[in-house]
């Protein structure tokens, strides 16, 4: 029979690969006998090279240079692959290191001349004299599973889609692909004025929203005030390079961080009852904090010269990691017209329901159509030989295993690869990692599955990178939903039969939902109130206008 070695530490130069404990058991040489499967399905059953073990160091690593075994980037081979000890029949005493699909046809020199001096042995799967059964990646290794969601997020009910009729007008600035728009309008609203600067992202808007209801203007700074509309709700994520860790901050002496003076003027001509502006963690110490006092100062005295009554202004973090399966950490200002109840009472954040979603709820189907997205192998060089791949923890940091939560997408995601400085998806050996797709990072954001993209362009390059731009900048749809709801829930003075905050954790889950993997809905759902796996929800309602 088939035994597993004890688990080797591997020296510097060798690559990660373990002996296991646990003996292969029901396997022998002759034949027939159970297959042995720790996690009871989806075992994957590999032919193999049998040797001495004298030869297993020097075989091992030359087979990992001809990518016939996987490799520690790769799922099969993450935890190392199992190399086992022969305790019976003709190969007794001599071990079988299993080979990936194919290996048999780019086995490298070095095995080929042991094959031919009779120093090793190539068992195809179908061998009568070499584990009938084959041998499992991972043995013994449990599928991840992600923590169970808590029991206020499991008591949410999923509200009759019926309840959302228009009962407050908004307007969104800075409007990116709308991802502000795709929260209101899930929540009822009704967008009344849309500017977007860039072209590419405002075909984008205009391929999801149409062009004319209403017409998305250009350079907002080119709008004028009898252009306005007044609304109730006014949002913006307003351009962060300025304010941002990851640059130098020039705060307001940059055109960019101007911008900001838009959204003043905004106000002051559209009357909004309230606002919601977000931005990047980077602001609140921007500039030794003086931005982030100028900011809220400008916004606190808004139209006062014009005898408007100004705002009263609140300064939140929130993190989409909860209805995500990434950590986004963003800083959002909230505001009340001074005239307005609202103005007077303390705000509070709502409860943010958790998902616990992952990488693997987001990830495409492994497929051909995914090799655009592979990195070249003069990149992954690069990679393996940068210090974030290098340092302890490093890979693990780098690579979406399926288990994990993914790193803050940003704009420039997807340049300076060879430096480790973009997340990437492993795939099965033997690939190379790869990129993630559009899709998979509008699914990252929060955005449904039903979120249209561009057509893709060649060279495919210059397509996939406008849409990480796109949406490096973007917002999470299900947390605005949520915090968009408790603005409105604010400025309500009279109950409903259905809060605004109850609507807006039904909202939320049902657009972190849609932006899962649609081979993985049903999981989730199945973890959430039985109103999410019914063909209704549990409430039909109206609300009045705010």
């Amino acid at each position: 029979m088939l035994r597993k070695h004890r688990l080797l530490r591997p020296c510097l130069w060798f690559p990660v690969w373990a002996f296991h404990l646990r003996a292969f058991m029901g396997t022998t040489l002759g034949g027939a006998s159970k297959p042995h499967s720790p996690r009871g399905e989806g075992v994957t059953r590999r032919a193999g090279l049998v040797l001495v073990p004298q030869l297993v160091e020097s075989c091992y690593q030359a087979l990992a240079e001809s990518n016939c075994i996987p490799r520690k980037w790769h799922p099969e081979g993450r935890y190392g692959i199992p190399i086992e000890r022969i305790d019976c029949g003709d190969f007794a005493g001599k071990r079988f290191i299993p080979l990936l699909p194919g290996a048999a046809d780019r086995l490298p020199q070095e095995i080929q001349e042991l094959l031919k001096a009779q120093k090793a042995l190539v068992v195809s799967l179908n061998s009568t004299k070499m584990a009938r059964n084959g041998i499992e990646w991972q043995p013994g290794r449990d599928k991840p599973v992600a923590p169970p969601i808590d029991a206020r997020t499991a008591s949410i009910p999923r509200l009759d889609e019926e309840i959302k009729v228009p009962r407050f007008g908004f307007a969104e600035l800075f409007a990116g692909l709308g991802g502000f728009r795709v929260a209101l309008e899930a929540l009822g609203g009704e967008c009344r004025f849309a500017s977007e600067i860039e072209r590419f992202t405002r075909q984008m808007y205009e391929l999801n929203f149409g062009a004319t209801s209403p017409p998305v203007a250009g350079d907002i700074r080119e709008v004028p005030d009898a252009d306005l509309p007044e609304v109730d709700l006014l949002v913006a994520g307003f351009p962060c390079q300025p304010f941002s860790a990851l640059g130098s901050q020039p705060a307001f002496e940059d055109d960019k961080g101007l911008l900001f003076r838009e959204i003043v003027r905004v106000l002051n001509a559209s009357k909004a009852k309230s606002f919601l502006l977000e931005n990047v963690p980077g602001l609140l110490d921007c500039d030794g904090g003086r931005a982030l006092q100028q900011i809220q100062h400008e916004l606190q005295t808004v139209g006062l010269h014009d005898g408007q009554p100004g705002y009263a202004v609140h300064v939140r973090t929130a993190n989409a990691r909860n209805l995500t399966a990434q950590s986004r950490k963003r800083v959002f200002f909230f505001g009340f017209r001074k005239d307005l109840e609202a103005a007077q009472k303390p705000f509070t954040l709502p409860f943010i329901p958790e998902l616990q979603l992952r990488a693997g709820d987001i990830f495409e189907p492994e497929s051909k159509e995914l090799d655009i997205y592979e990195l070249s192998e003069e990149h992954f060089e690069g990679l393996k030989e940068s210090q974030k791949w290098a340092r302890r923890g490093g890979m693990t940091d780098t690579l979406a295993w399926e288990e994990k939560v993914c790193n803050t997408l940003v704009a420039h995601y997807g340049t300076s690869l060879s430096k480790g400085n973009s997340q990437l998806v492993p795939r099965p050996a033997p690939s190379r990692p790869r990129r993630f797709t559009p899709r998979e990072c509008a699914r990252l954001m929060g955005f449904p599955n039903s979120f249209r993209l561009t057509e893709r362009t060649e060279p495919p390059t210059m397509w996939f990178r406008a849409l990480y731009k796109m949406f490096g900048n973007s917002v999470s749809p299900p947390l605005v939903a949520l915090l968009a709801s408790a603005i409105l829930e604010h400025l309500t003075s009279s109950p409903q039969k259905v809060t605004w905050n109850q609507l807006g954790e039904s909202v939320a889950l049902r657009l972190a939902l849609e932006a899962v993997a649609p081979e993985r809905q049903a999981k989730v759902k199945q973890m959430l109130h039985s109103s999410w796996t019914s063909e209704s929800g549990v409430v039909s309602s109206e609300s009045e206008s705010v």
